[in-house]
């Protein structure tokens, strides 16, 4: 069986290329609370090596939700193109700590209203009616 544990590093330097990096809550090794923690997917000899670095307890956090920064893309070909440092992406990091970065506001899709619909245009396609409106017509042949 493939090894699939990414080597771990305890040192990184501010110029060194970063695929990505995370702060996430995790459980403590010592299973009394959470803990945050800031992950570094750096690059080392065309590798992906993994920094974790224990930022302290979650409940210090609760106003700055986990967050994910991508450093770096990768490539269907199994290639990676990292775009950033590890420099660049602790200062972005910085910034959505004190607020000057939010996270995109997202507005959650009606699934339920989009299902009914998607029905409606099935069965109006078989039947091939057309359909006009005010700002908008849809003829079917």
């Amino acid at each position: 069986m493939k090894d699939i544990a990414k080597p771990v590093t305890l040192v990184v330097s501010n110029d060194e290329p970063c695929f990505n990096l995370s702060e996430v809550h995790l459980q403590s090794p010592d299973c009394r609370g959470f803990r945050r923690y800031r992950i570094l997917s750096v690059i080392r000899d065309d590798r992906v090596s993994e920094a974790w670095f224990d930022l302290g307890d979650a409940r210090r956090f609760a106003a700055v939700p986990e967050f994910r920064i991508p450093g770096g893309l990768s490539e269907p070909n199994g290639s990676i193109t990292v775009l950033h440092t590890v420099g660049e992406l602790v200062d972005v990091a910085t910034e959505f700590h004190v607020g000057k970065v939010r996270p995109p506001d997202i507005e959650p899709t009606d699934l339920i209203t989009g299902y009914y619909e998607q029905l409606d245009q099935k069965a109006r396609w078989r039947r091939k009616e057309s359909q006009f409106g005010a700002l908008s017509k849809t003829q079917r042949d």
